[in-house]
């Protein structure tokens, strides 16, 4: 993390920024900003704010969050594996990239 921090203050941060948010969507940027506020807050050691919608969404997760051991190296969660049993109900709740894992019904 520091490295990343190192190279956005030694590379003209302000341009970094203008060149990645160019031509986004409202919500692409929102995200975008979501994303790097977090990044900055983990960086000066704080702690990461979700917004309410969030903050919901997490706790209705975390209520059904059962993760089921199928095999050494294969856990579940709903129709989802994955090889650990290390499942971040944030990343369910925004889809990063959930469409590269296996589904039980493929």
């Amino acid at each position: 993390m520091e490295k990343i921090v190192k190279y956005a203050s030694e590379n003209n941060f302000p341009e970094l920024y203008r060149k990645l948010v160019h031509g986004l969507d409202e919500e692409s940027l929102d995200a975008v900003n979501r994303m790097l506020s977090r990044f900055l807050q983990i960086n000066m050691g704080q702690d990461v704010l979700y917004t309410q919608e969030e903050m919901d969404a997490l706790k209705e997760q975390k209520e059904h969050f059962v993760v089921m051991k199928l095999k050494d190296d294969c856990y579940a969660w709903r129709n989802y594996l994955l090889p650990i049993n290390y499942f971040e109900p944030l990343i369910f709740y925004y889809k990063y990239e959930i469409s590269k894992l296996k589904h039980l019904d493929r």
